[in-house]
């Protein structure tokens, strides 16, 4: 970030609070250029007070940026589907709102994993293994561990979600039910996948009482925990 004096700072802060609606959709693409975080709790006041469609839409494409992991929570539990996942320029996914049907229900911020972040400091058990079968480890990124939870949960008439690529070469998220299928799911993909309707159908299967086995980034996770809001 440029140094900038502490006058400078106020007047954004000003800006953000009293200027009119074309200086503050100038200001925040400024602050979004140049990935600038240090109004996040001006704009995020500035959201709830503001009528303004613009504006609104401008501190959603900031904070967007700044804050989002793209796990698609927000998108499964507003209650109006304003909610929409959206690529950039650079092909990430963020969420996108339609101001119009929003009703500022604020579930999107209750389910996000990012604004909610547990950390109770919690020792947690680790374990380290790997898969005996040489084949099968030797196709694998991580020891071939997957496989082997994977199979059990196919075995107890479960589901497995994973990332897998599509007719297109573009990773996105699956559900199989057999163990002829879970090669698809196997290896480490490094760009993000679709998680696509991915969350709804992991609590339909759980709500059935299935087993479920979902692989993912660590923000993923988090994600649908919160999307699911309970343990099954």
């Amino acid at each position: 970030l440029k140094d900038e004096g502490k006058n400078a700072v106020e007047e954004k802060i000003d800006t953000i609070r009293y200027g009119i609606e074309s200086e503050i959709v100038t200001l925040i693409k400024g602050l979004i250029d140049n990935d600038d975080p240090r109004f996040s709790n001006e704009l995020y006041a500035l959201f709830y007070q503001t009528k303004s469609v613009a504006v609104r839409e401008k501190i959603i494409e900031y904070f967007t940026k700044e804050k989002c992991c793209g796990c698609t929570a927000c998108v499964h539990i507003c209650p109006t589907k304003c909610i929409e996942m959206k690529e950039d320029k650079e092909g990430f996914l963020y969420p996108a709102t339609d101001n119009e049907k929003c009703i500022n229900c604020r579930k999107c911020e209750e389910v996000c994993p990012i604004d909610n972040i547990i950390n109770d400091n919690t020792e947690t058990n680790t374990f380290v293994g790997y898969n005996k079968d040489e084949i099968i480890r030797k196709n694998s990124s991580s020891g071939g561990i997957f496989s082997l939870v994977a199979e059990w949960v196919l075995s107890q008439n479960g589901v497995v979600f994973g990332a897998a690529f599509d007719e297109n070469f573009e990773v996105c998220h699956i559900a199989v039910e057999t163990k002829e299928e879970l090669s698809k799911l196997c290896g480490s993909k490094y760009v993000q996948s679709r998680l696509d309707n991915t969350y709804p159908f992991v609590k339909k299967y759980l709500e059935n009482d299935r087993k479920v086995l979902f692989t993912g980034t660590g923000c993923q996770v988090a994600g649908l925990k919160k999307f699911l809001n309970k343990d099954y």
